[in-house]
């Protein structure tokens, strides 16, 4: 029974997942329409602050989109480090579109240094604990799978 509710929980996860990726290529194309309007149309200063936000908006959508697909992939797991990619992406969208006092830019790029460091530490951490034998007596914590569940196992960065 309990395999039973899980298939169904399932279910309508991968269906709301069909929602939200229907949605996201809807914004995407929005995107794109308006990137070649903009580009295509009348230029002035106004047009090119449009256009960058524009732009860096579709990369957003389509991180979200590498996300829900990786999500699928990996059987309703998502790798800590696509959220992290995620995450880098939005920051610079901000330090790109808001240009703000220079120590609101400053935090952001320590915000987006971090996020990186955060993205080699895992990865050395994965190195590590891969390169280790497996010693976890039966019934115990196997640190491997545990890492691989959280990181995933690819290390390319939309394979």
């Amino acid at each position: 029974m309990n395999d039973r509710i899980k298939m169904i929980v399932n279910r309508f996860l991968d269906l709301f997942l069909f929602a939200l990726a229907l949605l996201l290529l809807v914004a995407m194309a929005r995107d794109i329409h308006m990137i070649f309007s903009i580009v295509f149309g009348t230029f002035d200063d106004r047009s090119i602050s449009i256009l960058i936000q524009e732009v860096l908006t579709f990369f957003m959508l389509f991180e979200f989109m590498i996300l829900l697909f990786r999500y699928i992939q990996e059987g309703h797991h998502i790798p800590i480090r696509y959220l992290v990619y995620i995450c880098i992406t939005a920051v610079l969208r901000q330090i790109l579109s808001a240009h703000g006092p220079a120590l609101e830019i400053l935090l952001y790029a320590i915000a987006i240094l971090l996020l990186v460091a955060t993205l080699i530490l895992t990865h050395f951490a994965m190195s590590y604990i891969r390169g280790k034998k497996d010693k976890t007596p039966i019934g115990k914590v196997n640190m491997r799978q545990e890492m691989d569940k959280l990181l995933g196992d690819d290390l390319d960065l939309h394979g």
